[in-house]
Order: C-alpha cells, then sequence, then structure tokens
C-alpha cells in the first residue's frame, strides 16, 4: 500500500506523482487519507475551528476521481495528524515494506500549520515504513491534481533512482527496496558513497592525535578511503547487476549533503533512497542534516527506509505503549 495523506491543499496534493510512480512500480495500491485534527481550543464558534469530516470525504473523493488508472481507496481519519498516520502504517504494514508513505515537505491545514515542521519530521523519525518526502518547490502554486512539478517523477517512470551508502549493513538496508522499485519500473540503480576528507571525518574527535599528521599522511589516508570505497561499491553493484538489473556506481569526496544533492542533480535522479541509520548505528546521516538540507534543496523526493534495526525498537516501543494502555 502507498499511503498518501492529504490536507486539502495543493501543497500537498504533489505528492501524488511520486506516490503514482511508486504504487505502479511496486503494483500496489494507492490510499488517500485525510486527517481531520481536533481543535486545540473551544471557546470560538465550532464550526470555525472544528473541520467537516464530510466535506473532507468529498475531497478525496474528487482527487481519487481525478487519479488515471485504478481508483485509490480513501479515508479519513480524526484524531493528532502524526499520531493518527504512524498508527496506520503501524496497522497495515505487516512485512518490512509492504507500505510506504508519501507526503510533501509542506501542506497547509485548517490553522496555517507548516506539514513539514511538525508532521512530516514526526512521522520520517517515528515511522516503521518507509517515508518518502517530496519538497514542494512552490507551496503558493496551485496545479493541476495529479500534475509534476519539476523536481518529482511522471506517474508512469522512475528513470534513476540514486542510493546513499556508506560501507554499513545497516546503510545497505535501503538496497533491497531500491532493487524492487529499479526492477518494477525499469530504472538504473546508481549507488554512491560519499567519502568525507580526514579533517571533517569521524577519525578527528575520536582520535585527536590526527591532527600532528603531515599531509602526505593525511593524502595517503584519503586515497586508502576511496579506494576501498570504490572496491565496496564496485562489489555491491556486481551482486546487483548479476540479478538483471542495470546498475551504476560512483564515489564522491566532500560533505555528504553537497555531494548526494551533486550526485542526484547530475544524474537527474527520480528518487534519492538511504537507510535510517547509517556508520556506527547512528541516525547521523538520514535523519540528521544530510537529509534536512536534501529536503530543503528539493533535488529530488527523498525515501528514509528503516534499517531493521530501528524497526525492531520502534516495534518494541509500540508493544510497551500498548501494553501499559
Amino acid at each position: 500500500t502507498v499511503i498518501v495523506p492529504l490536507d486539502g491543499s495543493a501543497a500537498s496534493e504533489q505528492a501524488l506523482p511520486t506516490a503514482r510512480a511508486l504504487a505502479g512500480a511496486l503494483r500496489a495500491r494507492l490510499e488517500l487519507v485525510y486527517v481531520v485534527e481536533e481543535p486545540a481550543f473551544f471557546d470560538a464558534l465550532p464550526r470555525l475551528l472544528i473541520p467537516d469530516q464530510f466535506a473532507a470525504e468529498r475531497y478525496l473523493q474528487s482527487i481519487a476521481n481525478a487519479t488515471p488508472g485504478e481508483r485509490p481507496t480513501t479515508r479519513v481519519l480524526r484524531g493528532n495528524a502524526a499520531a493518527e498516520l504512524l498508527a496506520l502504517t503501524h496497522a497495515e504494514s505487516a512485512t518490512a515494506y509492504d507500505t510506504l508513505l508519501v507526503m510533501a515537505t509542506h501542506g497547509r491545514g485548517h490553522v496555517g500549520r507548516l506539514v513539514f515542521g511538525s508532521v512530516t519530521d514526526k512521522v520520517v523519525r517515528g515511522a516503521h515504513v518507509p517515508v518518502v518526502t517530496v519538497r514542494v518547490l512552490n507551496a503558493a502554486a496551485t496545479p493541476a491534481a495529479n500534475q509534476p512539478t519539476a523536481n518529482q517523477p511522471t506517474a508512469s517512470a522512475l528513470g534513476m533512482i540514486v542510493v546513499a551508502l556508506d560501507g554499513s549493513e545497516l546503510a545497505e538496508a535501503a538496497l533491497p527496496l531500491a532493487s524492487t522499485l529499479a526492477r518494477g519500473a525499469g530504472a538504473t540503480l546508481q549507488l554512491v558513497r560519499v567519502v568525507e576528507p580526514v579533517w571533517r571525518s569521524a577519525y578527528m574527535s575520536v582520535a585527536p592525535e590526527m591532527i600532528y599528521l603531515g599531509q602526505a599522511q593525511v593524502a595517503e589516508i584519503e586515497e586508502r578511503a576511496e579506494s576501498e570505497a570504490r572496491a565496496y561499491l564496485d562489489r555491491q553493484a556486481g551482486d546487483l547487476r548479476a540479478t538483471g538489473l542495470r546498475v551504476v556506481w560512483e564515489t564522491r569526496v566532500g560533505r555528504p549533503a553537497d555531494e548526494l544533492a551533486r550526485a542526484a542533480e547530475t544524474s537527474g535522479a527520480s528518487l534519492l533512497v538511504m537507510a535510517s541509520h547509517g556508520r556506527g548505528g547512528l541516525a547521523r546521516w538520514a535523519l540528521g542534516s544530510v537529509t534536512s538540507e536534501l529536503l530543503q534543496r528539493g533535488v529530488a523526493p527523498v525515501m528514509v527506509v528503516p534499517s531493521p534495526m530501528r524497526r525492531e525498537a520502534l516495534d518494541a516501543l509500540s508493544a510497551a505503549v500498548a501494553g501499559a494502555a
């Protein structure tokens, strides 16, 4: 199931082309969801604060009717938007990646609240299913429903899928889903590994004495890191090509956010895929500054795939909360 949260705004609807492309590649059904949020204050007229659930249903039906191909299902929920979306994905996800959530990074609710600053961020951090965030380049624009904007794929094509890797097994959690998408859409996978310069790398935090290294020693360390990265990507690409996929790869040196954005822009990527945890088991890449920067740049929709470790932790937390309740 590919779930698309909508809030009645043209901005939120800009996630639809990407959602349709993903649903087509996965041969999945599309579900449109509207969360009617309860008002925070009750000292005004209810009709000014409480959204009309029937209006939300009519809105979703109008979007569904305008969607080409198989008609999406619709669902109206009531409550806190982030909590309801997380509960819905948890309920509908029977296996690791049988449910995707695709949402715009901007959208305005009934009180002018920006979705990315609250709902989207909470969902990306709390979901145990893959979440695709589509950067809305012009939130004020009102394109026809289901029409792609500049940074989105058409509903029928995912041309190039960039996968960010860092050499760890945790980052490789993004590969199975990315491979499935590439196979279903006939797309090319581009594996990218960014090697950070020694002066920016984690080595400096764990071995500050490296500051005493000479220029030649630093160059040797960086060359070894690049050589290891090239060998790693070549092995990964070979394994994927053996399954019949088209795969290219490249290593880059610099800041991860900068280099991943350049790789996606240069290749004209339809999707940038990365795991929620990278090297060291820390959410340093996907849930930190790297993804935030990539979202702000809007080069391509970004898919954050939860690692098995994160899924297990979130499942255990959900079970504990349910037990306490």
